[in-house]
């Protein structure tokens, strides 16, 4: 895809989604897109989405927790790690509230219990993209006063 193609795609830098089920990954991509997300990465394992976050920058990754082989605990303990800036969903089919609290602490935007209520995901993506949109201004306005160019 060509960096022109790109700009017209919404967020600038895709959403990343990771589950090792097929269909849920198909079910949280026609939810998106009928949010005007059409931004979407789609990986099938943690380590998939690391291998594409070394690639390329991400706006928001939203993430299974239970996986074979690096689960999505471990995934959000790596993305807070080498990716601060990068908003991250937890979704899972376990409510449990131990979980719920560990995945917060180490930094999760949010956390979705299955089955996701599309409406659901859809204002968590939304307000996971203002997040990351607000700190990018927030940033550029911290450049500018300290360059006194306000």
């Amino acid at each position: 895809m060509t960096s022109g193609e790109n700009a017209n795609r919404f967020p600038l830098h895709p959403v990343i989604l990771v589950d090792d089920e097929s269909a849920v990954l198909r079910g949280y991509k026609i939810v998106l897109l009928g949010e005007g997300v059409d931004n979407l990465v789609c990986c099938s394992s943690a380590r998939e989405a690391l291998q594409t976050l070394r690639t390329q920058h991400a706006s928001v990754v939203v993430t299974d927790l239970w996986m074979p082989e690096l689960s999505g605990e471990k995934l959000l303990e790596e993305i807070r790690r080498g990716y601060p800036d990068i908003p991250v969903i937890v979704v899972t089919g376990a409510n449990e509230v131990e979980t719920a609290v560990r995945c917060m602490k180490t930094g999760a935007h949010d956390y979705i219990v299955k089955p996701v209520d599309p409406p659901r995901l859809a204002n968590s993506v939304r307000k996971a993209l203002e997040h990351v949109e607000l700190q990018q201004q927030v940033a550029l306005l911290k450049e500018h006063f300290f360059d006194k160019r306000l």
